[in-house]
């Protein structure tokens, strides 16, 4: 029995344009990161690639009661994903004021920001109220901080971002720059 060879089909110049336009589609944003210097999701640089030279941030979310004590409010005790929950924060709500790779806010200000934090904050202390109803007494507040952190996470240097007073429903902005 003789075997029929099937000749492989022609690839036409259509075709071809189509797989080149695939590639520098595909390309082009991470090309683009490397000549301006910006990191844009998800073409960002991950901590676990980071060099040794590259400082890592975290936020930190305190709950400071009226007597002075401390507690950390992680997602995860509003039986959140953390890290879905801190990106979200990060991209959609805490942002970055003025021009900045990492800002997905058109036209930011400093009252915008302001006025987004405190909605976010509502929310959050509205979840509390629900899941964790003894954290949330008459004088607490919310402490937000940026942790510089090392490669295994351990802090090295704290500023503080701002307060939330769910009592005034408002957030209040305190922002030291060069942590």
């Amino acid at each position: 029995m003789v075997k029929k060879i099937v000749p492989l089909p022609t690839v036409t110049r259509h075709q071809r344009f189509g797989v080149y336009f695939l590639f520098l589609a595909l390309l082009s944003p991470q090309i683009m990161v490397l000549f301006t210097a910006g990191e844009v999701w998800p073409f960002t640089s991950a901590p676990m690639f980071a060099s040794p030279t590259d400082r890592l941030y975290r936020f930190e979310w305190l709950l400071q009661s009226a007597d002075g004590t401390d507690r950390e409010l992680r997602a995860h005790d509003l039986y959140w994903r953390e890290m879905p929950t801190m990106r979200h924060f990060f991209l959609h709500v805490y942002g970055a004021l003025g021009r900045s790779p990492h800002s997905a806010i058109v036209n930011d200000n400093p009252s915008l920001f302001r006025e987004r934090l405190s909605v976010y904050f509502r929310s959050i202390f509205k979840e509390l109220h629900l899941k964790r109803p003894s954290w949330v007494e008459p004088g607490v507040k919310l402490r937000v901080s940026i942790l510089s952190v090392d490669g295994k996470e351990r802090p090295m240097k704290r500023r503080t971002v701002g307060f939330y007073s769910p009592e005034e429903q408002r957030f209040t902005h305190t922002w030291e720059s060069n942590l």
